[in-house]
């Protein structure tokens, strides 16, 4: 296996999406990844690197390109191009594949179509019907022109047609040396140049522009490249911070035994990406083999920048609550600082260099340096031994009694508060006790309250009766053990007992008792509701006198009238209540007519229900409240419930209903005796409604069942009405039920 090891001396920053140029329909998928032309029609792209190369040094560029899927309609290509019009230069489209144009230039062409027109210098000529390869010079495409330098050969060695939608490996060899091009399709060799660029292409200058071109016609394919993300041997990683990471990443054609070294300064050894803590400037080596099994060494500079110094005290101790004042110097440029300290530590104020400090911990200040990097450092402080007492975990007593206080004492010295200086301290009430201690120059003070308790008092009271089927609480203000061995603070009675209750707080017992009896109460029952006759009476009785509802103390009561009845038992001790409900039947009432007249050929139904009967018989064999007459007849219906029974009856008349009514509609009041009032005829009539008026709608006469005829004159006699036409309105009504009103002309004339 062939094993290349390349140092270069030219430093060139690592691959990104930002070092790069994209002219025309050219795109970033992301990452390194570009389409350099889109699966579109007459497309023309390109993609330059913004850092030059220079010939005079070896390169080894891999890459991975897409072709697009198309086959046969796909078109037309893309160009690897050395150029030195800048990152802006961008050929003509078509065949041309975007390299058309540029000079000077060298150019490897990836032709995906065949373009064949004869004697045409400017275009690809004599094309290869396979997917080809050749190098080209000056932007001239043709491979019957001079300016194809290698070539053409078929881009796969094992297929004539590389627009199969895969990526395909690309590596493009330099040697500055020996002035050997070599290009390299998925780890074979298809293509070498021998010639030096640098005079025969580019005048003597090595510094050139790299990238790629693209173009579709009318035929088109996505044609895209993923770019590596470095092609040098020797990268200088951007400075870090001491003690912070730097990022090392391998080239993108690393594949297989990645290592490096020193291993144990990096976080994973054989890893494509990896960090590694910077503390000083240090070289970083990486070798690996790429997919087609070549070796590669590259070398990683990692550097830190100037730190600051910073000088703090040095450590120290202080008795506890004294506070001491500390001096922090830097050395070098910076920004800010910032002081942190360890739980129990104080500090303050925090924004000077000179502050003040107490407590046990370790103060710590970071300053931010005005290049960006944060230091630290760190003062501690530690506690001398404090002398202090270890107070008894009991510090109450029970009322009557004498409370020994014993503490343990850690201090060389002490003082109670009265001047004793004895290991206890005698208490007949509660009271607050301090001491005074010390050991070597600490001095402290401390106290504890002692507490004499006060015992909550617990009364049951004096016993008690109850009455059967009630329950009694007892509630107490502390928790105690009762005679049913339960604990509480409440008990609950409902059977005759003696109650015990009992208990202790922190060794001070409390107790009490007490009986509590219960006595039957009396039967009492009114018994069920029910319902009497009228004219009856219920007495209601109970065992025992008690008060009832009409305000009365008794053990009986009579009920005459409907009503709700209650009764309350209560001696102090038990009390017993009952009610009753006692509703009355009213009287049965007479509810027929006397007599019922109907027009002939009718029928009508009678309804002789009440509220109180439950039976119901008519003379006919009905046997239901409601009943339907068509006939005449005197019928009878007997009515009865559980307290009496009545019988009526009720005469039916169905007889003709004829009723007339003749207007006449014209008179003549000349006093002839012919025709002189006008009058209506009419029969079987309850009522009856007369009105005239006159064209202008001016009533001149009205008249009713009495007074019924017009003579013609108007304003009460006094007046003689002109000849012309009136309109009458007539209402009325008939013996049977019939309400109508009629309206028409009369004429009057003389």
């Amino acid at each position: 296996m062939l094993r290349i090891i390349s140092i270069f001396l030219l430093v060139l920053p690592s691959l990104c999406c930002g070092q790069y140029t994209l002219n025309g329909s050219a795109l970033s998928n992301g990452n390194t990844c570009f389409s350099v032309t889109p699966n579109s029609s007459w497309q023309l792209g390109s993609i330059w690197n913004n850092t030059p190369i220079d010939l005079s040094i070896n390169f080894d560029i891999q890459f991975s390109m897409n072709l697009g899927n198309q086959d046969g309609n796909g078109a037309d290509g893309i160009v690897f191009v050395l150029q030195q019009q800048g990152v802006n230069a961008l050929g003509t489209a078509g065949s041309g594949l975007g390299f058309q144009g540029l000079s000077p230039s060298i150019g490897i062409e990836f032709d995906t179509f065949q373009n064949n027109i004869p004697n045409d210098p400017l275009n690809n000529a004599n094309d290869p019907v396979s997917d080809h390869m050749a190098i080209f010079k000056n932007g001239l495409v043709n491979h019957s022109s001079p300016n194809q330098l290698a070539g053409p050969v078929n881009i796969s060695a094992t297929n004539i047609n590389i627009e199969d939608g895969l990526n395909h490996n690309v590596r493009i060899v330099w040697n500055a040396t020996t002035f050997l091009l070599q290009i390299f399709i998925d780890c074979n060799l298809r293509l070498s140049l021998n010639q030096n660029l640098t005079t025969s292409t580019f005048n003597g200058n090595p510094l050139v522009f790299w990238g790629f071109t693209g173009s579709t016609g009318g035929l088109f394919n996505n044609q895209s490249v993923c770019l590596p993300t470095t092609i040098q041997g020797e990268i200088i990683l951007p400075p870090v911070c001491p003690g912070n990471s730097a990022s090392l990443s391998a080239p993108s054609n690393a594949y297989t035994n990645i290592a490096w070294e020193p291993a144990n300064l990096v976080a994973t050894a054989n890893a494509t990406n990896t960090t590694a803590i910077i503390s000083e400037n240090t070289e970083f080596f990486l070798t690996f083999d790429d997919v087609c099994g070549n070796s590669y060494a590259y070398t990683y500079l990692a550097s830190v920048t100037p730190g600051l110094q910073i000088t703090l005290p040095s450590d120290t101790s202080l008795c506890a609550g004294e506070e001491i004042q500390i001096e922090a110097q830097i050395n070098g440029s910076y920004s800010n600082f910032t002081w942190y300290g360890t739980p129990g530590a104080s500090l303050y104020p925090n924004n000077t260099l000179s502050p003040i400090v107490s407590g046990s911990g370790n103060y710590q200040i970071f300053v931010e340096s005005t290049n960006g990097c944060t230091y630290s450092e760190t003062f501690s402080i530690t506690n001398l031994p404090t002398p202090n007492v270890v107070w008894p975990s009991t510090t109450t007593f029970c009322p009557d009694s004498t409370f020994i206080l014993t503490p343990e004492i850690n201090a060389e010295f002490w003082t109670w508060e009265n001047g004793g200086q004895s290991s206890s301290f005698e208490l007949i009430n509660s009271d607050t006790v301090f001491i005074t201690m010390q050991s070597g120059s600490c001095i402290s003070n401390d106290s504890i309250f002692i507490e004499q308790l006060q015992i909550p008092t617990v009364d049951l009271g004096a016993d008690q009766t109850y009455c059967l089927g009630e329950s009694v609480t007892l509630n107490t203000p502390i928790p105690g053990i009762w005679n049913n061995n339960v604990l509480s603070n409440s008990y609950t009675i409902n059977a005759t007992n003696t109650i015990t209750f009992s208990s202790n707080i922190q060794g001070c017992p409390i107790q009490d008792t007490l009986f509590v009896s219960f006595q039957t109460p009396p039967q009492v029952n009114l018994g069920n509701d029910t319902i009497l006759c009228s004219g009856t009476s219920l007495l209601l009785t109970t065992e025992v006198s008690g008060l009832w509802n009409n305000s009365i103390t008794s053990n009986q009561f009579n009920v005459t009238a409907s009503g709700t009845f209650s009764f309350l038992f209560d001696d102090g001790i038990c009390q017993v209540s009952d009610e009753i409900e006692i509703g009355y039947i009213p009287y049965l009432q007479e509810i027929l007519p006397d007599t019922i007249v109907r027009c002939l050929g009718e029928q009508f139904v009678l309804n002789g229900a009440q509220n109180t009967a439950t039976n119901y018989s008519w003379s006919n064999g009905v046997n239901e409240p409601q009943q339907t007459f068509t006939q005449s007849g005197v019928y009878s219906l007997f009515t009865s419930n559980t307290c009496e029974s009545i019988s009526e009856s009720v005469i039916v008349d169905f007889s003709s209903c004829e009723h007339t009514l003749w207007i006449p509609n014209a008179f003549s009041p000349n006093g002839d005796g012919d025709n002189d009032v006008w009058a209506p005829q009419f029969s079987e009539m309850i009522s009856l409604d007369i009105r005239i008026y006159d064209r202008w709608g001016t009533l001149v006469f009205r008249g009713d069942k009495s007074n019924f005829f017009w003579n013609g004159n108007v304003r009460n006699g006094n007046h003689i009405a002109q000849d012309g036409a009136y309109t009458y309105a007539i209402r009325y009504a008939t013996n049977f039920d019939v309400v109508e009103e009629i309206r028409g002309h009369l004429i009057l004339f003389r």
